[in-house]
């Protein structure tokens, strides 16, 4: 949540409208989520999670999208997972394929990002530092803004 905040504020410093489907820590169901989305019609979505695993090796970044809409939503993650990683430094798991309800329903290019686990100690430590927030959001800010300039 916090880092969807500072995201949304880096994207308003650069004069873009942003609508977040939450705001507190309050929990909203899948399908309201892409739902509130798109009565806002919105350019894209841009879905922020922290990962966890029972396997040892989870660490890293990766960014979802659906082949089920297009090649837009590829395009976007790919932007979004490159400019995470250039902020970052941190370990590239890559652009993946999968349906999850919050990118498959939404009716705009549509991505889901895991910034890392919470299950790995160090990375854990990290997705609470401020300063380390700040590069995931500037990362994601950056991914969006250099999709939303390619349009143009």
């Amino acid at each position: 949540l916090e880092v969807a905040k500072i995201t949304k504020t880096l994207l308003e410093e650069s004069d873009y409208k942003v609508g977040m489907t939450r705001e507190s820590d309050d929990y909203i169901e899948l399908g309201n989520r892409s739902k509130i989305a798109n009565e806002r019609n919105a350019k894209v979505f841009v879905s922020i999670h922290c990962n966890s695993s029972e396997d040892t090796e989870g660490k890293g970044i990766e960014t979802y999208y659906t082949e089920q809409k297009g090649l837009e939503d590829e395009v976007l993650a790919e932007m979004i997972q490159e400019s995470l990683i250039k902020q970052t430094d941190a370990n590239d798991r890559g652009i993946k394929r999968a349906n999850y309800t919050v990118i498959v329903r939404s009716s705009m290019p549509a991505v889901l990002v895991e910034v890392g686990f919470l299950t790995d100690t160090e990375e854990n430590e990290l997705l609470q530092n401020e300063e380390y927030q700040g590069k995931l959001a500037k990362g994601i800010s950056e991914g969006i803004k250099n999709y939303l300039q390619s349009l143009e």
